[in-house]
């Protein structure tokens, strides 16, 4: 009988926006360049949304911008709505502004989402695109190094909203959906693509997501899309700041708070 995967998860909670954007580009950093050492390419995926932005704009300056090896890293998108790059609700847009267009990555290391012909049609070249890189993996079947992901108020990941069809694909890594604000057509990874990761970490802010971090990381409400993310590497990271955190048991929250001052030590 193989032996059951180790699952490993990590819960870290940040005091200020500062230190939240600082863990974020540290873990980021940390991971490309092991993975470099490793098989010599770093394989990201990111996300869009207004959380991770200080994060991208982090990984913009001294020293990640230096340190990063970014001319070994390729970086996917987890989803994109199908707007032009330049529309304010372009995921690819908004990393281009924060993060690309500052870093010395080379442009064919860039994946975007295609927005143009077919809607199909782009889903499918997107999945070729992804199959270019599948030997790329490593042994226990992950595509990606590091996975940045957001969580909706109702537990959706990426663009995969609850009790929708997109929840239940599989041998498929993306596919189209209709919903989300704003509502508009959208092409997102699937969770076997979401899954297939050594290291998938949610980064989550806000008040309003305190709700549903309470129910994914208390409740265990299998209910939510969050909850059927199970990394092939077997690493989750939540990286809260203090008012996604708000709603979490004193004795659990103290737990975490002595646990990461330090946080991305092994």
């Amino acid at each position: 009988m193989a032996p059951l995967k180790r699952m490993r998860r990590r819960i870290l909670v940040a005091a200020n926006a500062s230190e939240f954007s600082e863990k974020g580009a540290r873990l980021f950093m940390e991971n490309a360049v092991r993975s470099v050492h490793e098989k010599g390419i770093f394989l990201a995926a990111l996300s869009g949304g207004s959380t991770p932005r200080p994060v991208h704009r982090r990984l913009a300056e001294a020293p990640y911008r230096a340190l990063i090896p970014w001319e070994r890293t390729h970086l996917f998108w987890v989803d994109e709505r199908m707007v032009a790059h330049s529309h304010p609700a372009s995921n690819f847009g908004r990393a281009m502004e924060d993060l690309i267009q500052h870093i010395p990555i080379p442009e064919d290391h860039l994946h975007p989402m295609p927005l143009s012909g077919p809607m199909e049609a782009r889903a499918d070249q997107y999945e070729s695109e992804l199959g270019r890189f599948s030997r790329q993996g490593d042994q226990k079947g992950a595509l990606f190094d590091l996975v940045f992901a957001g969580l909706g108020p109702d537990g959706h990941i990426a663009s995969l909203f609850p009790g929708t069809p997109a929840l239940s694909k599989r041998q498929r890594r993306t596919t189209l959906v209709r919903g989300g604000n704003p509502d508009l057509w959208r092409l997102t990874l699937t969770l076997e693509a979401i899954n297939a990761t050594r290291c998938l970490c949610f980064l989550i802010s806000g008040r309003r997501k305190a709700s549903v971090v309470a129910r994914v990381l208390v409740h265990r409400d299998h209910d939510l899309p969050a909850q059927q993310v199970h990394p092939a590497g077997g690493e989750t990271v939540f990286l809260l700041d203090m008012e996604a955190a708000a709603l979490l048991p004193q004795a659990l929250y103290d737990s975490m708070r002595s646990s990461t001052t330090n946080p991305l030590k092994p």
